[in-house]
């Protein structure tokens, strides 16, 4: 007791709580509010969200809690990352949600819910509890022991509002100063973008040109470079988009005077043309030919501790596609028109197929066409000249074919040394930033140690002290420990609930009996969604249903989630596109999709699609004309094979073992 302030006790959070109390049952109309782990905050100051539900609903398989109870999420990551927060608002004051929350019910007359609250948001409680954690791998979970045992700094209760009270106030402002802070990031990406485009249109130099006497006009120095290319034998042209297409829309009439237009193909050195890199690497090898992938350079920043190796055998079939210091590396498949340039230490490595290899001829200003490729204006025309359905890139024509705003000599080198100029300013702003953020993101956790030292707020010594709530505690008597409900769980690795006997023999089915006979398209995303409102038979929360939807879109994704006998059920009804990709091989994610945003747009233009609410309390629900949409075969066998994983478990059981992007198109609003 001698580091906390004397009015103040020891405890453990099981000594001031009711952990998983027991509700009142309610009439199975009632509304009641769902909280799915989704909507349950990370921060103390996140709000607390709800989907309106009939009690009949949620009466069976969720964990129930009431107004003033306080949620902690036990499953990791959510408990790792702070899922917490105090049930308020609730309709009926009843609410249901996750299973995998422990339902804290603070102790009236002895603990503020907030102070509970804030402590359960500690660096020190999470960290602890983390290494605490039992399970298998993905599905491990704070055991209730930790929580009930784990001991609790106690002041006096109205000292605890006052810390609550506290907390509200300066965690508010350092909330203000991180949303601040987040948004420098894209006012220096905004500076950036700025500052290529001037520089490419010839704004940045405009000052210098008028400066200058006798400056050689750039169609000399194109001319010299083609003319290098027609000595050595030509080079390389591929088949290019129409030239009147978005993709090469370059005008000389956008430049200044005396600049010209060049052919990227007519940039590069005579004898290195541009090139694609090797289909595919060999085994990969501690030692070998290091070759490069578009994910070894994100946001254009070289990845040098991701670079893999290759069999030297197998690179020697691929010669042409090495690099030489200072290539430049253009992505040209997934995410196109990332850039670097190579460092000597690749030297003579080899690239991917989504890749291409970019030598600059010395009679340019490499670094002027590296900026250049950069530039707004040259990446919007790069997404022009995408093509493709399952693989999007640009093809190598197009690459070949990329206009580039050509100036003298001499102004690419002023360009250049202006942009570096207002860049290394931009990388000083930004170093001041990272830092600056750094310390802000420290100042929440500081607080809230401060406030569990009694250094928040000061003391009253009219303040009744906690060792008379503990007092009153003792007199209390403790509520019965109840019966765990529903069944036990399995011991297996992944428990999983049975499916609902009301749906098909699923074991009796062939083989590949959910396979698609092609790739998704606008009208066969339709009927997969149609499919799967049928399947849930009454208005579905649309996060519920954008969910569902994309585990059948994507049901590799769904294959992750499932238990293992379940999965080899799935992938053996739906074929190979259940199974799951190499590490290497990015997924398209729907949110991209447009075969979604067309479907959606069309059901809501026919009246087969009838939402209703807004926020996180909207529902879809079929209009009277969506019958006449033919689900049969894959799509209603996927949806009611998803919507039956969906009712048994919930949602909040699922999205956190997907991928970060899947969560965001579950809870986006847009198409």
């Amino acid at each position: 007791m001698s580091d906390w302030p004397s009015t103040w006790e020891t405890t453990t959070i099981g000594a001031v709580i009711e952990l998983n109390p027991k509700t009142t049952d309610l009439a199975d109309t009632t509304l009641v509010g769902f909280v799915p782990m989704a909507l349950l905050g990370k921060s103390y100051l996140d709000g607390f969200a709800f989907q309106p539900r009939p009690w009949a609903e949620v009466k069976r398989g969720y964990s129930h809690f009431c107004d003033g109870d306080v949620l902690l999420a036990k499953i990791t990551p959510c408990f790792e990352n702070g899922k917490a927060g105090l049930a308020r608002g609730l309709p009926n004051r009843m609410g249901a949600g996750s299973t995998e929350y422990f339902v804290c019910r603070p102790r009236t007359g002895v603990i503020d819910a907030r102070y509970l609250l804030a402590f359960l948001k500690t660096e020190e409680f999470v960290r602890e509890g983390a290494t605490h954690m039992t399970g298998s791998v993905g599905h491990k979970r704070v055991p209730k022991e930790y929580l009930s045992e784990r001991v609790l700094p106690l002041p006096p209760l109205k000292e605890q509002t006052r810390i609550a009270d506290q907390l509200n106030t300066l965690l508010a402002r350092i909330q203000a100063c991180n949303d601040r802070l987040d948004a420098i990031p894209a006012l220096l990406k905004r500076f950036r973008q700025a500052v290529l485009d001037a520089a490419t249109f010839g704004v940045l130099t405009e000052e210098w040109r008028d400066r200058q006497v006798g400056l050689p006009p750039a169609v000399e120095l194109r001319h010299a470079i083609e003319a290098d290319h027609v000595t050595a034998g030509g080079h390389e042209r591929g088949n290019a988009s129409d030239p009147t297409e978005e993709a090469h829309d370059l005008s000389i009439d956008q430049l200044p005077e005396g600049w010209t237009i060049s052919r990227l193909r007519d940039c590069c050195r005579p004898g290195r043309p541009i090139t694609y890199g090797i289909l595919k690497p060999g085994p990969e090898l501690s030692e070998g030919v290091p070759y490069i992938r578009v994910a070894d350079f994100p946001g254009n920043r070289l990845n040098l501790d991701s670079i893999k190796r290759t069999a030297s055998e197998i690179d020697l079939q691929y010669k042409r596609a090495r690099l030489m210091s200072g290539d430049l590396l253009l992505s040209i498949r997934g995410s196109v028109g990332r850039l670097i340039v190579i460092p000597p230490e690749l030297e003579g490595a080899n690239i991917t197929q989504d890749t291409a290899r970019l030598s600059i001829t010395s009679r340019l200003n490499a670094r002027y066409v590296y900026y250049a490729l950069l530039s707004p204006d040259a990446q919007r025309r790069m997404t022009k000249a995408v093509r493709g359905v399952a693989v999007r890139g640009i093809n190598i024509g197009d690459v070949r074919a990329l206009q580039i705003p050509l100036p003298s000599l001499p102004e690419q080198e002023e360009i250049v040394r202006q942009v570096d100029r207002l860049f290394l300013l931009a990388g000083q702003i930004e170093a001041h930033w990272n830092a600056m953020r750094r310390h802000a993101q420290r100042l929440a956790p500081q607080l809230l140690s401060k406030a569990f030292r009694g250094e928040l707020v000061q003391q009253d010594p009219n303040d009744e002290p906690a060792s008379v709530l503990l007092q009153r505690l003792a007199k209390t008597p403790t509520a019965a420990v109840k019966a765990p409900r529903g069944r036990p769980r399995s011991k297996q690795a992944n428990p999983s609930a049975p499916l609902p006997t009301t749906q098909p023999d699923w074991a009796a089915l062939p083989s590949g009996a959910w396979a698609a006979s092609a790739q998704p398209d606008e009208h066969a995303t339709t009927a997969l969604l149609i499919a799967v409102l049928k399947a849930w038979s009454e208005p579905m929360p649309q996060d519920q249903a954008r969910l569902a939807a994309m585990l059948c879109l994507q049901p590799r994704l769904f294959t992750a989630v499932l238990p293992t006998n379940e999965s080899a059920s799935w992938r053996r009804l739906v074929g190979a596109e259940a199974e799951p990709l190499p590490a290497s091989v990015a997924t398209l994610q729907p949110s991209v999709n447009t075969h979604w945003r067309r479907a959606l747009s069309g059901l809501r233009a026919r009246g087969d699609l009838v939402a209703s609410g807004s926020g996180p309390q909207d529902t879809w629900a079929l209009g009277p004309g969506a019958d006449r949409v033919d689900t049969a075969g894959w799509p209603g066998g996927r949806a009611g094979w998803v919507v039956a994983y969906l009712r048994a478990h919930g949602a909040e059981a699922v999205l956190p073992l997907l991928p970060a992007a899947a969560g965001d198109f579950v809870h986006a609003r847009a198409a």
